[in-house]
């Protein structure tokens, strides 16, 4: 009797090979790309530098790009940012950059390879540099900030935000995938094929990767021969149930996913598994959001923005249970915690002049569209109903149906705290007590969002795709969301644009290394 374990879902299960008279096509060439959102331009770009010759394949129209993001530890760009150490000695630097390897470990509970943290620390500056350059070239200004040391980081607002250097992105609305693929294109010389989707990697039992075959837009077979690598950076699994049930632990309480591109099913971890490639081990990261749609017939991905303030929030039982001011992420994970997986969000109508400031929180203003809504969607959702309201607390409580007595009491010790100036239960700082005290009343229904799975199959420091023991698969690499062994347990939101930044750094040094590879 066998011992092996029977497979519980579909993609565990490897596709037939597709065989020889099912390819239309036989391309021959040096690196292929898989994916082009920050990690796949970044190789791509990078090894068309190289001299390589480079295809491109993309499941969807175009490029894609979550965001904008980014940093750079030690950059150019650190005096623009009026530095308060811009003469740094190499000791104060290494201080500087373990600090931010260890919160990066930490995070991750140290589960994560900390030889790739310091790779992406030590070479994020350099990869920013290199956009920078492309920015340059292209007219774009490059918009380098910091972020207040004591809002919007990782545990709380007075937690420390430990990045020194840079959060950068373009100016306007531009994003460094669009960057880098107008560069692509000036260069010309690049085979991209977008509405093409892998479909299977080429390996003969435990060699070397050789090729991949893709479907095109008429469902005819292509393949193409990589005499140096294929790179993955194929993004993550968020639209793939199954994969979500067996890797993303509570990410399947969500109340919604933010993006509304299909495309990330984990194509690329599935195809890596296929051929024996190594995925990390449940639960993955995920990188959670506030916001998840939960509003009546109107559910929306990024929920309300007045709703994301730090109001009071409220369970199904009318109890508040925890600091409604930490960051974004680990809002989303709080109320996947909670009873039903949800929150209400309380506030007054004092909302209008309360929500003005110009960050508030970690949600930051009502008046973004990135962060949501503008001040005129709020009052529409209003006067439609997805967003509750009433003229008193005991009508409020019945249209969320919670208990009156419990909401009043909840409430009642809240404005106490206000008004005294302290949060006496959950330690909420002075500058978000705003009480509920001045009709009419409002509430949203409030869970998680998504924004991506940062599990994927787990590589080495050269990028290279490694296998079950532990060993790399020749001439198959991995970068971005479809690579492994860096993210687990929580996102690291006090280290600005990380997630981008691990894109587009291991997406540039897996393409240097795959093009220095001599083939066989």
């Amino acid at each position: 009797m066998s011992c092996e374990k029977e497979p519980k879902y579909a993609f565990e299960v490897p596709p037939a090979p597709i065989s020889d008279d099912q390819i239309k096509e036989v391309i021959n060439t040096e690196i292929v790309v898989i994916g082009c959102g920050v990690a796949g331009a970044a190789a791509t770009l990078s090894a068309r530098e190289a001299n390589a010759k480079v295809v491109m394949l993309e499941k969807s129209p175009s490029w894609n790009a979550r965001g904008r993001g980014n940093f750079g530890f030690n950059s150019r760009l650190r005096p623009a940012l009026g530095d308060d150490h811009p003469n740094a000695t190499k000791e104060e630097i290494a201080q500087r950059r373990n600090e931010v390897v260890k919160e990066i470990m930490a995070f991750s509970g140290y589960r994560g390879d900390q030889r790739l943290a310091n790779l992406l620390v030590d070479m994020s500056g350099p990869c920013a540099d290199w956009l920078c350059d492309i920015a340059t070239e292209q007219g774009i200004e490059i918009e380098a900030r910091k972020y207040p040391k004591d809002i919007g980081t990782g545990i709380g607002s007075s937690h420390k935000q430990v990045v020194y250097d840079l959060l950068f992105h373009p100016n306007g609305e531009k994003t460094v995938v669009e960057m880098m693929v107008n560069k692509i294109k000036m260069l010309g010389g690049v085979d991209m094929r977008f509405e093409t989707p892998a479909v299977q990697l080429l390996r003969k039992g435990q060699g070397r990767v050789t090729g991949v075959i893709a479907k095109d837009k008429e469902g005819n077979y292509l393949q193409f021969n990589a005499s140096k690598g294929v790179i993955l950076c194929s993004g993550g699994y968020e639209w793939d149930p199954e994969m979500m049930e067996k890797y993303a632990g509570l990410a399947v309480y969500a109340a919604s996913i933010s993006y509304e591109n299909h495309c990330n099913t984990g194509d690329g971890q599935k195809m890596g598994m296929w051929i024996g490639a190594l995925m990390d081990e449940a639960p993955n990261c995920v990188l959670y959001e506030d916001g998840g749609g939960y509003h009546l017939e109107n559910p929306l991905h990024y929920g309300v923005g007045v709703a994301r303030q730090p109001w009071l929030g409220i369970n199904i039982f009318g109890e508040r249970t925890n600091n409604e001011d930490i960051v974004w992420p680990l809002i989303g994970i709080s109320d996947i915690m909670k009873p039903g997986h949800m929150k209400y969000s309380v506030w007054d109508e004092k909302w209008r002049d309360d929500a003005k400031v110009e960050v508030m929180g970690n949600a930051h203003s009502i008046y973004s569209d990135f962060h949501g809504t503008t001040k005129e969607v709020t009052e529409e959702k209003i006067r439609s109903g997805a967003i509750l309201s009433a003229n008193t607390l005991e009508e409020l409580a019945r249209k969320m149906q919670v208990p009156y007595e419990t909401f009043k009491v909840t409430v009642d010790r809240y404005n106490q705290c206000c008004a005294d100036g302290i949060d006496y239960d959950f330690g909420k700082p002075k500058y978000y007590l705003k009480p509920i005290d001045k009709p009419p009343y409002y509430a949203a229904k409030m869970g998680a969002a998504i924004l991506v799975t940062l599990g994927g199959l787990k590589i080495n420091t050269k990028m290279e795709v490694l296998d079950s023991e532990y060993k790399p698969i020749t001439g198959f690499y991995a970068a971005g969301n479809a690579s492994g062994n860096f993210f687990f347990n929580d996102y690291p939101e006090n280290i600005p644009g990380l997630s981008h930044t691990r894109g587009f750094t291991f997406g540039y040094l897996a393409a240097k290394n795959a093009a220095a590879t001599q083939p066989e």
